[in-house]
C-alpha cells in the first residue's frame, strides 16, 4: 500500500569513505604542484560539502600559514587546483593531511579522512 510508511535505516556494514590523492612524488623548483582527490569515494553519490587541510614541514623554520590558507580557502575539487610553487620551500617535505566531508557523514556517522601525503 503506498500508504504505509518506509522506514530507512543505516546499513549494517556502510561503505567507509576512502580518499585517494593522485600527486607527483618530486616537483621542480618552479613548478606548481596538483593535488587530485577526484577519485575518493564514499560520498554516497554525493558531493563533498567540504575538504579540510593540514600540513605539516619537515623543517620547523618553514612556514606553511599561506599554505594552509590557500588549501582551506581557494582549493577546489574539480578540476583540482594547482598549488603555486611560490608557496612551496625547496628542499622541503610537507606532510599533507586531508579529511573530506559529505551528507553521508551526517546520516550514517562515517566520514573519511587521509594522511599523511609527502
Amino acid at each position: 500500500d503506498p500508504a504505509d510508511p518506509i522506514q530507512i535505516m543505516v546499513p549494517s556494514s556502510p561503505t567507509l569513505p576512502v580518499v585517494s590523492i593522485n600527486y607527483p612524488q618530486v616537483i621542480s623548483s618552479c613548478s606548481n604542484i596538483t593535488l587530485d582527490l577526484s577519485s575518493s569515494t564514499g560520498a554516497g553519490g554525493r558531493s563533498w560539502n567540504s575538504i579540510s587541510f593540514s600540513v605539516v614541514a619537515n623543517r620547523a623554520s618553514v612556514d606553511v600559514g599561506d599554505l594552509v590558507s590557500f588549501l582551506n580557502s581557494s582549493y577546489v575539487l574539480s578540476p583540482p587546483s594547482p598549488i603555486l610553487s611560490s608557496l612551496l620551500v625547496v628542499g622541503t617535505t610537507y606532510t599533507i593531511g586531508v579529511t573530506l566531508w559529505c551528507g553521508v557523514c551526517i546520516f550514517c556517522s562515517r566520514c573519511g579522512g587521509y594522511g599523511p601525503v609527502c
